[in-house]
């Protein structure tokens, strides 16, 4: 009797290592499926701005193969005034919808295409401004670093230089735009809208800013005095 007893005891260890094994097995099998499915495919960046006075919210909805669109969001981010958000989403064909902090509809843009031509992850981000009432001027801000010490050329610079001041390129604020990636990744980029000017940079090195312009302001010298005192109170 003691004997079967013991057998008994011995068979059911021997049931419970074998079931947490299968157990562990299959919470691996379970783990490298998962990382698999979400990790190692390239990924583009989106940099969420809000320019505006309200929080508003950004959702992203994928497309099928087969043209369904998808009923859940890839994408569901609240930006505060003043504030972006940065996320990674796989290339695809995608609704992106804008809402106001009342959940109401502001805009959508409809199959817009995300792709990744050479095939790796881009953190050169797609830039969405939720505020949809401002316009960019990508500038070269080399002009308040020509010499002496910031604050001394910033205030000879404001109001004065302003012929100095050169911009690449504008872009509209109220669609999702790029800025190509000689300008904002392999050189000094600054985010004007949500950081600091440096108080310096390396000799040889272009400075660029990405600056929100009001929607109504189109006269080259009326822009150039709006950049100038953005600029004054980036100091």
């Amino acid at each position: 009797m003691v004997l079967l007893i013991g057998l008994w005891e011995k068979g059911s260890e021997m049931y419970k290592r074998t079931n947490i094994r299968k157990l562990e097995t299959f919470i691996l099998f379970i783990v490298l499926n998962v990382s698999s499915c979400t990790s190692g495919s390239p990924e583009q960046t989106i940099q969420i701005v809000n320019t505006g006075s309200y929080k508003c919210s950004v959702t992203m909805q994928l497309y099928s193969m087969d043209n369904v669109l998808s009923d859940k969001y890839t994408v569901n981010k609240t930006v505060k005034p003043h504030k972006e958000v940065y996320i990674q989403i796989s290339e695809g064909l995608y609704l992106i919808s804008i809402w106001d902090e009342n959940d109401k509809l502001l805009k959508e843009f409809d199959k817009i295409l995300i792709t990744l031509p050479t095939g790796e992850s881009s953190y050169n981000p797609i830039v969405i401004d939720t505020a949809l009432n401002k316009n960019y001027a990508l500038v070269n801000l080399n002009y308040l670093y020509s010499g002496g010490a910031f604050a001394e050329h910033m205030s000879k610079a404001v109001g004065t230089n302003s012929g100095s001041l050169k911009v690449i390129s504008y872009y509209k604020g109220d669609v999702p735009f790029s800025v190509p990636e000689e300008y904002r990744t392999s050189i000094t980029f600054v985010d004007v809208f949500t950081e600091k000017l440096p108080k310096e940079t390396a000799y040889g090195n272009n400075v660029y800013g990405l600056i929100p312009l009001p929607s109504g302001i189109t006269e080259k010298n009326d822009i150039a005095e709006y950049i100038d005192n953005y600029l004054e109170k980036k100091m």
